[in-house]
């Protein structure tokens, strides 16, 4: 389970969260139904399952921005931070604290 919430400092609230199943079909337990009503929730939250952890958190992020949730930046830990989830952060103008990975990559900000 994927979850994204809000904090100030003290107290945790969640926002959004979605279930997700692996994008491998080897690793998913049971497959979809194949005659599952495509209009109802169970479908739509079973589709939502098989997202990408980066463009799930994305979304969560873009639909908590759209019904009026604010933050000054947004936290995670090492597994979301990579350059391509970054960029589209940053695109929504949004501020990012980040572990890194411990690697030999280094960045450059603003020189």
């Amino acid at each position: 389970m994927l979850t994204l919430g809000w904090s100030d400092g003290y107290s945790f609230l969640p926002v959004d969260f979605t279930m997700l199943s692996s994008a491998k079909q080897s690793n998913r337990l049971a497959e979809m139904s194949e005659d599952l009503d495509k209009r109802t929730h169970g479908f739509k939250r079973r589709k939502e399952a098989l997202t990408r952890k980066p463009d799930a958190l994305v979304q969560m992020l873009t639909n908590a921005l759209n019904t009026g949730f604010s933050a000054d930046y947004i936290l995670m830990d090492s597994w979301f931070t990579q350059a391509p989830l970054l960029r589209k952060l940053v695109e929504k103008e949004m501020h990012v604290i980040g572990m890194v990975k411990e690697l030999k990559q280094r960045y450059l900000y603003k020189d």
